[in-house]
């Protein structure tokens, strides 16, 4: 789309934010203007901001880690916001997560406005906050985002590596709307960026009319799961079939490298345990764990995943957040020594033993809108984990938690690995019976776990069985 073609044309600083709803059919074009710019964004249904963007569900219903020109973002609801149709960089990250005050300050120092006016150093989180509150959102609402022009690679170990000036001098990627959305944007700098000075790197955006999706759009054919997801909208939208028949299930799961990671027995002994509790398959578990307390996951039968979230008991709205986890340890993989972060960057536990060697923390939960794009629209009345976990917080309104807390969680003993270039791949039964984690608590904290039901791939064994979960005093 050239410069002449757009209905709208400007340029945003280095440092700033800005938001806006599109409405559905709208490209969206953003051009780095001078090279090494990072664009964070994140998306809601301005209908209905409880529908936000799903980092877990956009990267497993396409098996990548990174973006690029086909890919689709999905929403919590297994519908599509929008479509990246043209992009000249290759690779956008979808994991290193956002900037802070104290983030920032501490690697390029703290500028006010006071001192500095409009050259102030400004982070991605309080941007994001400024542009929630304009639509009545807020710190609930925020979810993990994506960095556009910024890469984040990973190595065999789980190791992640920031790629400074990633993105040349006139490099574009555009978004084309699948239905309307409230868009969040800053252009402040990747929480990575290695630059000696604050950087400041302009971002062009540019707003014009697409055409009408075809039924041969690149998009919409590039996986299956987008084909579904599409559909998704149609029903969303009323809308009469394109032509077509539905494209053939993709494959449930993949072949990886057998899993070499670090294990560590506990020395505690299960019958002291002050707390001890089975967990049926398909069954929620919410419990506080108290600081110093030591909370134990056993996987009974083996290969089977539970799906974790854990909330701060002092503040509930300050939950486990997966970018933080990963970008502050600088790994994907959850092991012995992790510490488990909230959103605020508090550490809410640390896994102090674990005898599996590696827990997933990319490719979220499963749910009935999920299982419609991953596997057929048939799906959409299966039992799933996130269903459960709405159960419980409607169970339990003493903890004070809503479908606005529900965010990306931890899947213990499964495995899901990054490739060289940027895919992902769900390779199950890495645990076996009895295989265990432990992970003490900083705080107190509340522990919310879904006994995944999944049967649509092997991450259960497409046979969900019983979890253990024990307590111990310090």
């Amino acid at each position: 789309m050239a410069s002449e073609a757009a209905l709208y044309d400007e340029e945003l600083a280095g440092g700033t934010h800005w938001s806006f709803v599109l409405r559905r059919g709208t490209i969206l074009r953003l051009i780095d203007v001078a090279g090494g710019a990072n664009v964070g964004m994140l998306f809601y249904n301005p209908s209905n901001p409880l529908e936000r963007y799903n980092m877990p569900d956009t990267l497993k219903c396409q098996h990548t880690f990174k973006l690029t020109r086909g890919n689709c973002l999905y929403s919590d609801m297994g519908r599509i916001f929008c479509s990246v149709v043209e992009d000249s960089v290759g690779w956008h990250d979808t994991v290193g997560g956002n900037s802070t005050r104290a983030s920032v300050a501490a690697r390029w120092g703290h500028r006010s406005y006071q001192e500095a006016r409009n050259e102030r150093t400004q982070n991605g989180h309080d941007s994001f906050l400024v542009e929630a509150g304009k639509y009545g959102l807020g710190r609930r609402d925020l979810a993990a985002n994506v960095n556009w022009f910024s890469k984040v690679s990973v190595a065999d170990d789980g190791a992640m590596t920031f790629h400074p000036n990633h993105s040349k001098p006139g490099d574009a990627v555009a978004l084309r709307f699948e239905m309307d959305t409230l868009v969040l944007l800053h252009t402040c700098a990747h929480p990575l960026d290695t630059s000696p000075t604050y950087p400041r790197r302009p971002v062009r955006y540019q707003l014009s009319q697409a055409e009408p999706v075809a039924p041969d759009d690149y998009c919409r054919n590039f996986r299956p799961e987008n084909w579904r997801g599409f559909e998704n909208n149609r029903l969303y939208h009323l809308e009469p079939p394109l032509p077509g028949a539905a494209p053939a299930l993709p494959r449930p799961s993949e072949d990886a490298p057998p899993l070499d990671a670090p294990t560590l027995e506990s020395a505690r002994s299960a019958d002291d345990a002050v707390y001890r509790q089975v967990v049926p398959a398909g069954e929620y578990w919410l419990h506080q764990v108290r600081q110093g307390q030591t909370l134990r996951i056993v996987d009974v039968e083996g290969n089977q995943a539970a799906d974790t979230l854990f909330y701060a008991a002092d503040d509930p709205f300050d939950r486990y957040s997966a970018v933080d986890t990963m970008r502050e340890q600088r790994n994907v993989y959850l092991s012995v020594g992790t510490p488990l972060r909230a959103s605020s960057g508090r550490i809410l536990l640390e896994i102090v033993a674990d005898t599996v060697g590696r827990h997933d923390t990319l490719g979220g939960a499963c749910a009935t809108e999920s299982n419609t794009v991953r596997y057929a629209l048939e799906k959409k009345t299966m039992h799933a984990c996130r269903d459960s976990w709405l159960l419980a917080v409607g169970e339990h309104p003493e903890v004070g938690l809503t479908k606005r807390d529900i965010a990306h969680n931890i899947n213990f003993f499964m495995n899901v690995p990054v490739t060289e270039d940027g895919g992902l791949k769900f390779a199950d039964g890495v645990s076996g019976p009895g295989k265990y984690v432990e992970m003490r608590a900083a705080m107190d904290v509340w522990v919310l776990i879904s006994n995944c039901p999944q049967l649509n791939n092997p991450c259960n064994a497409y046979n969900p069985t019983p979890i253990e979960v024990l307590i111990f005093d310090s």
